[in-house]
Order: structure tokens, then sequence, then C-alpha cells
């Protein structure tokens, strides 16, 4: 059901302690029979894996509010690996 993860490098304008950037991306999908979120990552083996806690209801909230048709389905979840994400948009 899940999609492997990619890690693409992004180019910065903020010096070289910042060149390495890197674009998380996972496709989270409900865990069946509850409001959990979860995801697959066969890069380090990681199957159903939870979200920290209370990712799952900002999940939901961005799923609904953004209207993501399907998204029980799995969607694309992508933003900087250090930081939030920036962008959710269904797949």
């Amino acid at each position: 059901m899940s999609k492997p993860e990619s890690l693409k490098p992004i180019p910065t304008e903020a010096g070289p302690d910042m060149s390495t950037q890197r674009i998380l991306t996972l496709y989270p999908y409900p865990y069946p029979g509850t409001t959990c979120w979860v995801f697959d990552d066969a890069r380090t083996g990681l199957k159903e894996e939870a979200f920290v806690e209370g990712t799952s209801e900002m999940i939901t909230r961005v799923v609904e509010g953004k209207k993501i048709l399907e998204a029980a389905n799995g969607f694309l979840l992508s933003g900087l690996q250090q930081n939030l994400w920036v962008e959710m948009a269904a797949e």
C-alpha cells in the first residue's frame, strides 16, 4: 500500500552548511480501525510507523481542511527533512 520514501537534495543560498537541505517525502495512510496516521519506509525497514504525538490530529485537520479526497488510500506528504511539513498534495 505504501510507496518508498525518497530524499532529494535541493540547492540553497544560505551558505555551505545549508547546502545539503533535503526534501522528505512520505505517503501517510490511516492505520486500519483507528484515527492514527502511519507510514512505511522501505529504506529503513519501518512498517506502519506512527507519527509523533499530535501529528495524526494535524494530518487529519489538513486533510479535512484541504478536502483531500481519497486520503484514506494514502497521499503525498513532503517538506524539509528537519522542519515542519510545508506541502501536502493529494496523490
